[in-house]
């Protein structure tokens, strides 16, 4: 009996399952719109975001005291990450102790953006 109901259960799901292309255009459409929407909420997401700020900034000042200046995408560049690591006592390739220490070791490389910076009227 329990032979029986192994065997089922391990050929019956091959035997119902019908052709591995039957739903491909299906997944496929599923896919793209997917993509769409993921898009369209992402760029709802930054615009509004953008314009909440933007927003902000124009009231906090009455017109004849808003700063003059303008907007800029200039090259930052950030620092690497280190962090600290304990590096125990040990025998280097001579034979000879080297007492435990603590080593800076990268984490993240350092590397430039581009960031978007206010710049005053001169």
């Amino acid at each position: 009996m329990c032979t029986a109901l192994f065997s089922l259960a391990v050929v019956a799901p091959n035997g119902w399952a019908g052709s591995p292309q039957q739903h491909r255009l299906e997944g496929i459409a599923i896919g793209i719109g997917a993509l769409i929407l993921g898009k369209a909420l992402v760029d709802a997401h930054q615009n509004g975001h953008f314009e909440a700020r933007v927003a902000a900034y124009q009231t906090d000042y009455p017109e004849h005291h808003r700063p003059r200046g303008h907007w800029e995408s200039r090259r930052v560049w950030v620092p690497a990450k280190y962090k600290k690591v304990w590096n125990p006592g040990h025998h280097n390739r001579h034979g000879r102790w080297v007492p435990g220490q603590w080593r800076r070791t990268e984490i993240q490389p350092g590397h430039w953006i581009n960031q978007r910076v206010r710049v005053g009227h001169h």
